[in-house]
């Protein structure tokens, strides 16, 4: 079992900056968490992005006029006031950019809900990286490590109980990432993130997730891991995996 670290202080801020019609369903839909981090539609500039905030996803949605180039714009910005950006774009697929961002296919979801649910599963994790406890802590130069030069993001998650749950919930994360993806054999990155209850944690479940990604990935993709504590998921194993190729 690993010894939680009380000490840890505050890493940084994670915002999401939603662009036109994707600030309206984030609002209007998005559960009362979810609204702390929403910046507003108007607050895309340098003064909101000079103000403290350390991690930043940008939503925009490609079928509303003009919110490719907003997107675009926005990205500009806030790479000028250094921060680690999740840049990630709703569209059929067949949008091309010349900067790194994250294609969210409509083909590959059955509605808004779930596209928007699947956003915010991303920012909830990557703000345990920012913001929560870590039994082996991820920090925000990990985040960068990983990203950096890199032109296309994805992220998933899976979840297991029972003998060998951690394993399980990688091969789980990995096979939506396939489906998505493809061929892994383009990656270069890999951001694990280990989840669970703390008296359901050792270096043996980090280990297994960690043989997972080994098993399925060339040998020379760097993988930087961590574990984090969520007392809430119970007996489950939840493995969060952000990949970069």
């Amino acid at each position: 079992m690993f010894e939680v670290d009380s000490e840890k202080e505050n890493m940084g801020v994670l915002k999401v900056a939603c662009i036109g019609g994707a600030a309206g369903y984030w609002k209007n839909n998005m559960p009362a968490e979810a609204q702390q981090f929403l910046l507003e539609v108007g607050s895309i500039d340098a003064t909101a992005w000079s103000t403290g905030v350390d991690v930043g996803f940008i939503v925009a949605d490609s079928r509303e006029g003009g919110a490719v180039d907003a997107f675009k714009a926005a990205i500009d910005v806030m790479e000028k006031h250094g921060a680690v950006l999740f840049p990630m774009l709703i569209s059929d697929g067949s949008t091309k950019l010349d900067v790194p961002f994250m294609n969210i296919d409509i083909n590959k979801f059955a509605d808004e809900a779930e596209i928007y649910d699947y956003i915010y599963m991303a920012v909830k994790s990557t703000n345990e990286i920012v913001d929560s406890f870590g039994l082996v802590m991820l920090d925000l130069g990990d985040l960068r490590t990983i990203f950096a030069g890199n032109q296309e993001l994805i992220f998933e998650i899976g979840e297991s109980t029972g003998k060998k749950a951690a394993k399980a919930a990688c091969e789980d994360a990995l096979r939506k990432i396939s489906s998505l993806w493809g061929d892994l054999s383009s990656v270069k990155g890999v951001l694990l993130n280990v989840v669970g209850r703390e008296d359901n944690m050792s270096m043996f479940e980090v280990n297994e997730a960690s043989e997972a990604l080994t098993d399925c990935l060339d040998s020379q993709v760097n993988i930087i891991w961590g574990a984090a504590v969520d007392d809430s998921l119970g007996d489950k194993i939840r493995v969060c995996l952000w990949m970069a190729r």
